[in-house]
Protein backbone atom coordinates (compact mmCIF):
# COMPACT_ATOMS: atom_id res chain seq x y z
CA UNK A 1 0.00 0.00 0.00
CA UNK A 2 2.99 2.16 0.99
CA UNK A 3 4.22 1.89 -2.46
CA UNK A 4 1.66 2.49 -4.36
CA UNK A 5 0.97 5.88 -2.78
CA UNK A 6 4.62 6.59 -2.84
CA UNK A 7 3.83 6.15 -6.80
CA UNK A 8 1.10 8.19 -7.19
CA UNK A 9 3.41 10.38 -5.81
CA UNK A 10 6.26 10.02 -7.93
CA UNK A 11 3.17 10.23 -10.54
CA UNK A 12 2.07 13.69 -9.88
CA UNK A 13 5.52 15.32 -8.98
CA UNK A 14 7.13 13.86 -12.42
CA UNK A 15 3.57 15.71 -14.19
CA UNK A 16 4.12 18.76 -12.51
CA UNK A 17 7.58 18.85 -13.85
CA UNK A 18 7.67 16.93 -16.68
CA UNK A 19 4.57 18.37 -18.31
CA UNK A 20 4.95 22.05 -18.48
CA UNK A 21 8.54 21.33 -19.33
CA UNK A 22 7.25 19.18 -22.28
CA UNK A 23 4.97 21.65 -22.99
CA UNK A 24 7.74 24.50 -23.45
CA UNK A 25 9.88 21.81 -25.37
CA UNK A 26 7.17 21.23 -27.90
CA UNK A 27 6.51 25.31 -28.25
CA UNK A 28 10.44 25.94 -28.69
CA UNK A 29 10.13 23.16 -31.10
CA UNK A 30 7.80 24.04 -33.14
CA UNK A 31 8.36 27.87 -33.33
CA UNK A 32 12.31 26.73 -33.48
CA UNK A 33 11.61 24.65 -36.51
CA UNK A 34 9.91 27.24 -38.30
CA UNK A 35 12.22 29.89 -37.56
CA UNK A 36 15.01 27.68 -39.09
CA UNK A 37 13.21 26.75 -41.78
CA UNK A 38 12.17 30.23 -42.41
CA UNK A 39 15.73 31.41 -42.39
CA UNK A 40 16.94 28.29 -44.39
CA UNK A 41 14.38 28.34 -46.83
CA UNK A 42 15.51 32.05 -47.46
CA UNK A 43 18.73 30.40 -47.58
CA UNK A 44 18.09 28.74 -50.29
CA UNK A 45 16.25 31.05 -52.08
CA UNK A 46 19.00 33.19 -51.73
CA UNK A 47 21.78 30.45 -52.89
CA UNK A 48 19.58 29.43 -55.80
CA UNK A 49 18.94 33.39 -57.05
CA UNK A 50 22.91 33.39 -57.25
CA UNK A 51 23.33 29.90 -59.06
CA UNK A 52 20.88 31.66 -61.15
CA UNK A 53 22.41 34.77 -62.31
CA UNK A 54 25.85 32.69 -62.40
CA UNK A 55 24.24 30.75 -65.33
CA UNK A 56 22.42 33.49 -67.20
CA UNK A 57 25.55 36.04 -66.87
CA UNK A 58 27.14 32.79 -68.41
CA UNK A 59 25.45 32.06 -71.26
CA UNK A 60 24.85 36.03 -72.13
CA UNK A 61 28.42 36.20 -72.54
CA UNK A 62 28.45 33.33 -75.19
CA UNK A 63 28.02 34.86 -78.48
CA UNK A 64 27.88 38.05 -77.06
CA UNK A 65 26.26 39.82 -80.02
CA UNK A 66 23.62 36.67 -80.66
CA UNK A 67 20.35 36.22 -79.26
CA UNK A 68 18.72 33.67 -77.80
CA UNK A 69 15.97 31.68 -80.13
CA UNK A 70 14.60 27.85 -79.63
CA UNK A 71 14.21 25.00 -82.43
CA UNK A 72 12.41 21.84 -82.25
CA UNK A 73 13.25 19.03 -84.84
CA UNK A 74 12.19 15.86 -84.68
CA UNK A 75 10.15 16.07 -81.57
CA UNK A 76 13.60 17.08 -79.76
CA UNK A 77 14.47 21.00 -78.01
CA UNK A 78 17.51 22.67 -78.61
CA UNK A 79 18.23 26.58 -77.37
CA UNK A 80 20.46 28.60 -79.77
CA UNK A 81 22.49 31.56 -79.50
CA UNK A 82 23.07 32.74 -83.20
CA UNK A 83 24.86 29.48 -84.78
CA UNK A 84 25.88 28.71 -80.95
CA UNK A 85 23.42 25.24 -79.49
CA UNK A 86 23.63 25.98 -76.19
CA UNK A 87 22.58 22.62 -76.18
CA UNK A 88 26.17 21.54 -76.57
CA UNK A 89 27.36 23.32 -74.30
CA UNK A 90 26.45 21.71 -71.06
CA UNK A 91 30.00 21.61 -69.32
CA UNK A 92 29.14 24.78 -67.26
CA UNK A 93 26.32 23.76 -65.75
CA UNK A 94 26.93 20.18 -65.32
CA UNK A 95 30.31 21.50 -63.37
CA UNK A 96 28.03 23.41 -61.29
CA UNK A 97 25.06 20.88 -60.46
CA UNK A 98 28.36 18.53 -59.03
CA UNK A 99 29.09 21.72 -56.90
CA UNK A 100 25.92 23.10 -55.56
CA UNK A 101 23.35 19.88 -56.21
CA UNK A 102 21.10 22.05 -57.46
CA UNK A 103 19.90 22.21 -61.42
CA UNK A 104 19.28 24.02 -64.46
CA UNK A 105 16.57 24.21 -66.76
CA UNK A 106 16.15 26.75 -69.73
CA UNK A 107 12.48 27.50 -70.96
CA UNK A 108 10.81 27.91 -74.19
CA UNK A 109 7.83 29.11 -72.72
CA UNK A 110 7.10 26.30 -70.11
CA UNK A 111 8.60 23.22 -72.05
CA UNK A 112 12.24 22.80 -70.85
CA UNK A 113 14.20 23.18 -74.27
CA UNK A 114 17.76 22.30 -72.22
CA UNK A 115 18.62 20.38 -68.23
CA UNK A 116 20.72 19.22 -66.08
CA UNK A 117 17.20 17.25 -64.66
CA UNK A 118 17.33 13.06 -65.78
CA UNK A 119 14.82 10.78 -65.26
CA UNK A 120 15.69 7.15 -63.43
CA UNK A 121 17.41 5.67 -66.44
CA UNK A 122 19.22 8.76 -67.07
CA UNK A 123 18.25 10.83 -69.57
CA UNK A 124 17.60 14.42 -69.43
CA UNK A 125 14.07 15.61 -68.98
CA UNK A 126 14.13 18.15 -71.72
CA UNK A 127 10.70 17.97 -73.11
CA UNK A 128 8.86 18.52 -70.01
CA UNK A 129 6.86 21.20 -68.21
CA UNK A 130 6.43 23.44 -65.67
CA UNK A 131 3.03 24.95 -64.33
CA UNK A 132 1.39 27.72 -66.48
CA UNK A 133 0.94 29.69 -63.70
CA UNK A 134 5.16 29.54 -63.43
CA UNK A 135 5.06 30.86 -67.30
CA UNK A 136 2.33 33.57 -66.91
CA UNK A 137 4.54 35.02 -63.82
CA UNK A 138 7.81 34.79 -65.58
CA UNK A 139 7.61 34.89 -69.10
CA UNK A 140 4.36 37.38 -69.71
CA UNK A 141 4.98 39.06 -66.09
CA UNK A 142 8.68 39.54 -66.12
CA UNK A 143 8.53 38.75 -62.56
CA UNK A 144 11.17 36.63 -60.83
CA UNK A 145 9.70 34.52 -58.40
CA UNK A 146 10.60 31.60 -55.70
CA UNK A 147 8.61 28.64 -54.75
CA UNK A 148 9.29 26.04 -51.74
CA UNK A 149 6.52 23.04 -52.82
CA UNK A 150 6.58 22.51 -56.22
CA UNK A 151 7.06 19.09 -57.79
CA UNK A 152 9.50 17.99 -60.46
CA UNK A 153 9.36 14.60 -61.91
CA UNK A 154 6.92 13.51 -58.56
CA UNK A 155 10.08 15.03 -56.17
CA UNK A 156 9.23 18.04 -54.22
CA UNK A 157 11.68 20.99 -54.61
CA UNK A 158 12.61 25.00 -54.00
CA UNK A 159 12.94 26.75 -57.39
CA UNK A 160 13.79 30.07 -58.39
CA UNK A 161 12.56 31.31 -62.13
CA UNK A 162 13.76 34.49 -64.08
CA UNK A 163 13.15 35.53 -67.39
CA UNK A 164 15.65 35.07 -70.07
CA UNK A 165 16.59 38.39 -71.99
CA UNK A 166 18.07 38.95 -75.28
CA UNK A 167 20.29 42.39 -75.44
CA UNK A 168 17.15 43.93 -76.90
CA UNK A 169 15.41 43.14 -73.22
CA UNK A 170 12.42 41.15 -75.01
CA UNK A 171 12.25 37.78 -72.84
CA UNK A 172 12.66 34.97 -74.92
CA UNK A 173 12.21 32.23 -72.54
CA UNK A 174 13.23 31.62 -68.30
CA UNK A 175 15.83 29.53 -66.52
CA UNK A 176 14.97 27.75 -63.65
CA UNK A 177 17.07 26.81 -60.79
CA UNK A 178 15.95 23.60 -58.55
CA UNK A 179 17.06 21.60 -55.27
CA UNK A 180 15.31 18.71 -53.46
CA UNK A 181 13.59 19.78 -50.82
CA UNK A 182 14.78 16.75 -48.92
CA UNK A 183 18.01 18.05 -49.16
CA UNK A 184 16.99 21.75 -47.27
CA UNK A 185 14.80 19.42 -44.95
CA UNK A 186 18.43 18.17 -44.18
CA UNK A 187 19.89 21.11 -43.47
CA UNK A 188 16.95 22.23 -40.88
CA UNK A 189 17.35 19.28 -39.41
CA UNK A 190 20.73 19.58 -38.84
CA UNK A 191 20.66 22.91 -37.26
CA UNK A 192 17.66 21.71 -35.27
CA UNK A 193 18.68 18.13 -33.69
CA UNK A 194 21.48 19.57 -31.51
CA UNK A 195 19.02 21.85 -29.86
CA UNK A 196 16.21 19.14 -29.73
CA UNK A 197 18.76 16.67 -28.42
CA UNK A 198 20.24 19.18 -26.08
CA UNK A 199 16.18 19.67 -24.63
CA UNK A 200 15.69 16.38 -24.44
CA UNK A 201 18.80 15.68 -22.00
CA UNK A 202 17.58 18.43 -20.49
CA UNK A 203 14.13 16.78 -19.64
CA UNK A 204 15.62 13.89 -18.46
CA UNK A 205 18.13 15.29 -16.27
CA UNK A 206 15.15 17.14 -14.61
CA UNK A 207 13.13 13.80 -14.58
CA UNK A 208 16.20 12.38 -12.35
CA UNK A 209 16.45 15.07 -10.55
CA UNK A 210 12.55 14.81 -9.71
CA UNK A 211 12.86 11.79 -8.93
CA UNK A 212 15.39 11.56 -6.54
CA UNK A 213 14.02 14.95 -5.02
CA UNK A 214 10.38 12.72 -4.94
CA UNK A 215 12.10 9.71 -3.11
CA UNK A 216 13.27 11.80 -0.66
CA UNK A 217 10.20 13.79 0.17
CA UNK A 218 8.40 10.97 -0.15
CA UNK A 219 10.78 8.88 2.73
CA UNK A 220 10.02 12.27 4.86
CA UNK A 221 6.57 12.27 4.18
CA UNK A 222 6.08 8.86 5.30
CA UNK A 223 8.29 9.55 8.79
CA UNK A 224 6.01 11.99 9.55
CA UNK A 225 2.97 9.71 8.62
CA UNK A 226 4.47 6.33 10.92
CA UNK A 227 5.05 9.10 13.96
CA UNK A 228 0.91 10.85 13.75
CA UNK A 229 -0.20 6.88 12.98
CA UNK A 230 1.69 6.24 16.62
CA UNK A 231 0.11 9.17 17.85
CA UNK A 232 -3.11 8.48 16.52
CA UNK A 233 -2.86 5.31 18.79
CA UNK A 234 -1.75 6.63 21.75
CA UNK A 235 1.57 6.29 21.77
CA UNK A 236 2.23 9.62 23.05
CA UNK A 237 6.04 9.49 23.99
CA UNK A 238 7.24 8.36 20.03
CA UNK A 239 9.88 10.42 18.35
CA UNK A 240 9.99 11.95 15.49
CA UNK A 241 12.96 11.57 13.33
CA UNK A 242 15.36 14.68 12.77
CA UNK A 243 15.23 14.50 8.73
CA UNK A 244 11.67 16.04 8.92
CA UNK A 245 12.27 18.90 11.82
CA UNK A 246 15.82 19.96 10.75
CA UNK A 247 14.03 21.40 6.96
CA UNK A 248 13.10 24.44 6.56
CA UNK A 249 9.90 24.15 4.39
CA UNK A 250 6.60 23.15 4.50
CA UNK A 251 7.06 19.60 5.11
CA UNK A 252 9.34 20.79 8.31
CA UNK A 253 6.25 22.88 9.27
CA UNK A 254 4.25 19.95 9.23
CA UNK A 255 6.43 17.64 11.40
CA UNK A 256 6.83 20.34 13.93
CA UNK A 257 3.37 21.03 14.23
CA UNK A 258 3.14 17.25 14.94
CA UNK A 259 5.69 17.20 17.63
CA UNK A 260 3.54 20.29 19.15
CA UNK A 261 0.05 18.51 18.51
CA UNK A 262 1.84 15.39 20.09
CA UNK A 263 3.10 17.74 23.35
CA UNK A 264 -0.48 19.26 23.80
CA UNK A 265 -2.22 15.36 23.55
CA UNK A 266 0.41 14.16 26.02
CA UNK A 267 -0.35 17.34 28.42
CA UNK A 268 -3.79 17.01 28.17
CA UNK A 269 -4.13 13.02 28.61
CA UNK A 270 -1.11 13.49 31.02
CA UNK A 271 -1.91 16.32 33.04
CA UNK A 272 -4.09 17.42 35.99
CA UNK A 273 -6.02 20.37 34.30
CA UNK A 274 -5.35 22.99 36.93
CA UNK A 275 -1.79 22.31 38.67
CA UNK A 276 -0.17 21.06 35.38
CA UNK A 277 1.12 17.88 37.31
CA UNK A 278 0.52 14.57 36.27
CA UNK A 279 -2.95 13.32 36.65
CA UNK A 280 -3.38 9.86 38.85
CA UNK A 281 -4.01 7.46 35.66
CA UNK A 282 0.00 8.73 34.52
CA UNK A 283 0.82 9.03 37.76
CA UNK A 284 0.30 5.57 38.51
CA UNK A 285 1.72 4.24 35.25
CA UNK A 286 5.12 6.20 35.81
CA UNK A 287 5.19 4.11 39.71
CA UNK A 288 4.53 0.58 38.32
CA UNK A 289 7.56 1.41 35.80
CA UNK A 290 10.15 3.37 38.56
CA UNK A 291 8.61 0.03 40.89
CA UNK A 292 9.59 -2.20 37.50
CA UNK A 293 12.93 -0.45 37.08
CA UNK A 294 13.97 -0.58 41.00
CA UNK A 295 13.21 -4.34 40.86
CA UNK A 296 15.81 -4.66 37.74
CA UNK A 297 18.64 -2.64 38.93
CA UNK A 298 18.00 -2.34 42.78
CA UNK A 299 17.84 1.47 42.93
CA UNK A 300 16.22 2.31 45.62
CA UNK A 301 13.24 4.99 45.30
CA UNK A 302 11.51 6.72 47.71
CA UNK A 303 7.70 8.18 48.11
CA UNK A 304 5.97 10.64 49.48
CA UNK A 305 1.74 11.51 49.91
CA UNK A 306 1.02 14.88 51.19
CA UNK A 307 -1.71 17.09 51.67
CA UNK A 308 -3.08 20.39 52.22
CA UNK A 309 -4.32 20.84 55.65
CA UNK A 310 -7.71 22.30 55.73
CA UNK A 311 -7.97 22.87 52.39
CA UNK A 312 -12.14 22.49 53.13
CA UNK A 313 -12.06 25.38 55.45
CA UNK A 314 -10.34 27.40 52.58
CA UNK A 315 -13.25 26.71 50.05
CA UNK A 316 -15.85 27.04 52.52
CA UNK A 317 -14.26 30.76 53.64
CA UNK A 318 -12.68 32.02 50.37
CA UNK A 319 -14.79 30.39 48.06
CA UNK A 320 -13.55 27.63 45.01
CA UNK A 321 -11.28 29.72 42.50
CA UNK A 322 -9.57 31.04 45.69
CA UNK A 323 -8.97 26.76 46.49
CA UNK A 324 -8.09 26.52 42.71
CA UNK A 325 -5.43 29.37 43.11
CA UNK A 326 -4.27 27.66 46.30
CA UNK A 327 -3.76 24.25 44.41
CA UNK A 328 -1.97 25.75 41.37
CA UNK A 329 0.47 27.49 44.05
CA UNK A 330 1.15 24.72 45.90
CA UNK A 331 1.39 22.81 42.58
CA UNK A 332 3.82 25.37 41.97
CA UNK A 333 6.49 24.56 44.78
CA UNK A 334 6.03 21.33 44.45
CA UNK A 335 6.97 20.90 40.86
CA UNK A 336 9.86 23.68 41.46
CA UNK A 337 11.63 21.65 44.17
CA UNK A 338 10.84 17.88 42.55
CA UNK A 339 12.73 19.04 39.08
CA UNK A 340 15.58 16.36 38.38
CA UNK A 341 14.20 14.47 41.37
CA UNK A 342 11.85 12.18 40.01
CA UNK A 343 7.54 12.88 39.28
CA UNK A 344 4.60 14.61 41.24
CA UNK A 345 1.19 13.78 40.96
CA UNK A 346 -2.32 15.80 41.72
CA UNK A 347 -3.59 12.06 43.27
CA UNK A 348 -6.85 13.40 44.39
CA UNK A 349 -8.64 16.79 45.34
CA UNK A 350 -5.98 18.80 47.64
CA UNK A 351 -3.74 15.69 47.77
CA UNK A 352 -0.61 14.84 45.94
CA UNK A 353 1.85 11.99 45.12
CA UNK A 354 5.15 12.68 45.10
CA UNK A 355 7.98 9.50 44.11
CA UNK A 356 11.72 10.36 44.75
CA UNK A 357 13.97 8.34 41.83
CA UNK A 358 17.01 7.10 43.45
CA UNK A 359 16.58 8.95 45.96
CA UNK A 360 16.70 7.60 49.77
CA UNK A 361 14.23 8.65 52.32
CA UNK A 362 16.86 10.63 54.32
CA UNK A 363 17.31 12.79 51.10
CA UNK A 364 14.16 12.97 50.13
CA UNK A 365 13.12 14.33 53.93
CA UNK A 366 15.61 17.37 52.99
CA UNK A 367 13.81 18.41 49.94
CA UNK A 368 10.59 18.06 51.76
CA UNK A 369 12.12 20.58 54.19
CA UNK A 370 12.67 22.71 51.62
CA UNK A 371 9.51 22.40 49.91
CA UNK A 372 7.42 22.61 53.44
CA UNK A 373 9.05 26.09 54.63
CA UNK A 374 8.26 27.38 50.88
CA UNK A 375 4.69 26.65 51.43
CA UNK A 376 4.35 27.92 55.18
CA UNK A 377 5.41 31.37 54.18
CA UNK A 378 3.56 31.40 51.10
CA UNK A 379 1.02 33.76 50.45
CA UNK A 380 -1.38 33.42 47.70
CA UNK A 381 -3.73 36.49 47.29
CA UNK A 382 -7.43 36.40 45.58
CA UNK A 383 -8.38 40.21 45.60
CA UNK A 384 -8.22 41.76 49.07
CA UNK A 385 -7.56 38.21 50.57
CA UNK A 386 -4.14 36.82 51.44
CA UNK A 387 -4.79 33.27 51.62
CA UNK A 388 -1.68 30.96 53.70
CA UNK A 389 -1.85 26.97 53.97
CA UNK A 390 0.36 24.68 55.59
CA UNK A 391 0.99 21.13 54.34
CA UNK A 392 1.56 17.45 56.20
CA UNK A 393 3.82 14.39 54.93
CA UNK A 394 3.96 11.01 54.78
CA UNK A 395 7.68 9.92 53.83
CA UNK A 396 8.59 6.06 53.06
CA UNK A 397 11.55 4.71 51.09
CA UNK A 398 11.08 1.28 49.37
CA UNK A 399 12.37 -1.54 51.19
CA UNK A 400 12.70 -5.60 51.44
CA UNK A 401 10.19 -5.22 53.71
CA UNK A 402 7.58 -3.18 51.70
CA UNK A 403 6.32 -4.81 48.45
CA UNK A 404 5.96 -1.74 45.64
CA UNK A 405 1.98 -2.38 45.76
CA UNK A 406 2.15 -1.43 49.58
CA UNK A 407 4.20 1.31 49.90
CA UNK A 408 2.16 4.08 48.54
CA UNK A 409 -0.57 2.63 51.45
CA UNK A 410 2.35 2.97 53.95
CA UNK A 411 2.93 6.40 53.05
CA UNK A 412 -0.74 7.30 53.18
CA UNK A 413 -0.65 5.94 56.68
CA UNK A 414 2.35 8.40 57.47
CA UNK A 415 -0.06 10.87 56.43
CA UNK A 416 -2.87 10.09 57.86
CA UNK A 417 -0.44 9.96 61.49
CA UNK A 418 0.37 13.60 60.27
CA UNK A 419 -2.77 14.87 60.20
CA UNK A 420 -3.76 13.26 63.66
CA UNK A 421 -0.88 14.93 65.53
CA UNK A 422 -0.83 18.06 64.46
CA UNK A 423 -0.62 18.30 61.16
CA UNK A 424 2.19 20.88 59.16
CA UNK A 425 5.11 18.49 59.41
CA UNK A 426 6.55 15.69 57.31
CA UNK A 427 6.42 12.12 59.25
CA UNK A 428 8.50 9.08 58.75
CA UNK A 429 7.83 5.50 59.91
CA UNK A 430 10.66 6.10 62.85
CA UNK A 431 8.63 8.82 63.91
CA UNK A 432 5.50 6.49 64.99
CA UNK A 433 7.38 4.29 66.85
Amino acid sequence: MKKKKGSKLHFTLWAITLIPMFCLWFVISVVSINKVKEVITEQAKSNLHTVLHSVTSAYYEMSNDDVFYFLEEDGEYYIMKGELCLNYEMDYILELKEATGMDISFFNENIRVMTTLTDSDGEYLTGTTVKNYVKTQVIDNGEEVFFDNVYIDDVKSFSYYAPLYNPDDTIVGMVGISKPADTVNKDIFKVVAPMLTVTIILMIIAGAITAVYSENLIKVIDKTKNFLSKVAVGNLSCTISSDVLKRNDEIGDIGRSAVDMQKSLKSFVERDALTGLLNRRYGNMAFVDVSKNAENTGETYSVCLCDIDFFKKVNDTYGHDAGDLVLKAVANVISNHMVGKGYSVRWGGEEFLLVFKGISEDTAKYILEGMIEEIREMEVVDGDNIIKVTMTFGLVEKTDDIPAEEIINKADELLYYGKSHGRNQIVRSEDIG
